[in-house]
């Protein structure tokens, strides 16, 4: 596909409607989020709170996953303290980022995944992709790294659309080799994530959607004819780890204590590697 000024007002145009896709599910995601806030506080004000969301609320505020608005409320009403609410004031305050941040923060990555099929396929390499379904294929890890970050989610749709594209943008790859290989990397890494919750105590440190996005990207390098492509990914993602944990651990002694207890969304690293490696696999 040659790089013409027709293909790159496409690929702007496809990197800007996907971002759109993105920012439309963050809006709904929000919308709940608020409706169900304001019929957990509409039950608390009439002495019906319940417990389990008010403990919910304790875990997610320090994520920036509760309004400035909600978590006055609590504390109005008795069920936050005072001094939870100011520990956690400065999260809380970015619950919802305006359209113009997430621009800025989004559009590059859905431009990079744009653009490494765009110009792996300017330089005519040796084994061609579907470049619509590639195109599905990286735009769905840009997606999922935008909902990932916000809100530790891997969205089912996307996901979806990440394994349809898997499918399709491989000729090389049958598709019963891709299942095989991603149904062994899935087990693989789920019980390497068990091993390390046990070891170290902390729950939840690796979600179902962590484990099969990761066993996607994992079937479609081992069934790649280019044998570098597994290494790149490795370094790109280690490289994005890396950036991440730096980003979140900001403020905080790193000890290993520390380093387990981060919450640090696995999509975002696995995104940008991936993307990183479509440009040369």
């Amino acid at each position: 596909m040659a790089l013409t000024p027709a293909t790159l007002l496409t690929g702007a145009a496809l990197s800007l409607a996907a971002w759109g896709v993105g920012f439309a599910y963050q809006c709904l995601r929000y919308r709940i989020f608020d409706t169900e806030d304001a019929v957990q506080l509409a039950a608390a004000r009439a002495g019906e709170a319940s417990a389990s969301w008010v403990e919910s609320v304790r875990r997610q505020a320090p994520r920036g996953m509760v309004s400035a608005a909600t978590m006055a409320e609590l504390v109005d009403l008795g069920l936050i303290e005072a001094d939870f609410a100011a520990n956690v004031g400065r999260a809380v305050a970015a619950y919802r980022p305006g359209a113009a941040r997430v621009l800025v923060i989004w559009l590059p990555v859905c431009l990079g995944a744009t653009a490494a099929i765009l110009a792996r396929g300017a330089f005519a390499p040796a084994h061609e992709l579907n470049t619509l379904a590639a195109l599905a294929y990286t735009l769905s890890f840009a997606l999922i790294a935008m909902a990932d970050a916000r809100f530790r989610i891997v969205p089912v749709p996307f996901l979806i659309t990440l394994v349809a594209g898997a499918l399709f943008a491989f000729p090389w790859a049958s598709p019963v080799a891709l299942a095989v290989s991603a149904g062994m990397s899935a087990i693989m890494l789920w019980g390497a994530s068990k091993l390390f919750e046990s070891t170290f105590m902390r729950a939840g440190v690796c979600g179902m959607g962590d484990v099969l996005i990761m066993a996607v990207i994992f079937a479609t390098l081992l069934c790649s004819p280019v044998p570098r492509v597994m290494g790149t990914f490795l370094v790109a993602f280690i490289a994005s780890c890396a950036v991440l944990v730096a980003h979140y651990s900001r403020g905080m002694k790193l000890t290993l204590g520390g380093f387990t207890m981060l919450r640090v969304p696995l999509g975002p690293a696995a995104a940008i590697a991936s993307i990183a490696t479509m440009a040369v696999i």
